[in-house]
């Protein structure tokens, strides 16, 4: 598509999203490679493999929420298409009963022998680490919030990954 502006002409191409993403992609494995080969040449040795779990870590509460919703969606979108929306309408029940109401001592504990936990939540690999960061904690028979008040802005954030997650699959 060509614009005219005064004298400017201007091209938009509308297909060249995809193939630049696809050269971002190929110059990122390419710049990757070349960062491999100059740590066999300094050291005489393959380099060693990030942990994923541990710069996660070493991340904001944010990013590290992200990564758990997201890693989520990554593993169950193909095979429980079905469990994982179930898995995060519940979490999300639970995060904005939280959010709405976070004095109320009955949102600030989620019991592990409850049927609905049991099924909805606890299959789910992440589902658990996303609870932990937004303040619960494993107590005898129980997740509970660590802090008198749960960060509020931390919980908007998981309900809006939530929903743009749900709005994915």
């Amino acid at each position: 598509m060509l614009l005219e502006f005064g004298s400017s002409v201007l091209n938009i191409g509308w297909g060249g999203v995809g193939q630049e993403k696809e050269e971002h992609e190929k110059h990122r494995a390419e710049l990757k490679e070349r960062l491999r080969q100059d740590y066999i040449d300094r050291f005489g040795c393959e380099p060693p493999e990030e942990k994923e779990e541990e710069t996660v870590k070493e991340k904001s509460s944010k990013d590290q929420l992200a990564f758990h919703l997201n890693r989520l969606k990554k593993n169950y979108k193909d095979t429980d298409k079905e469990g994982l929306k179930t898995c995060l309408n519940t979490l999300k029940i639970y995060i904005k009963n939280l959010h709405e109401n976070p004095l109320e001592a009955k949102f600030k504990k989620l019991k592990l022998d409850n049927k609905a936990f049991q099924t909805r939540i606890a299959p789910f690999d992440g589902a658990i680490d996303a609870l932990d960061i937004l303040g619960f904690e494993k107590k005898e028979d129980c997740l509970e919030q660590r802090k008198s008040t749960p960060d509020g802005f931390l919980c908007g954030q998981a309900l809006k990954f939530i929903d743009l997650i749900m709005g994915q699959i």
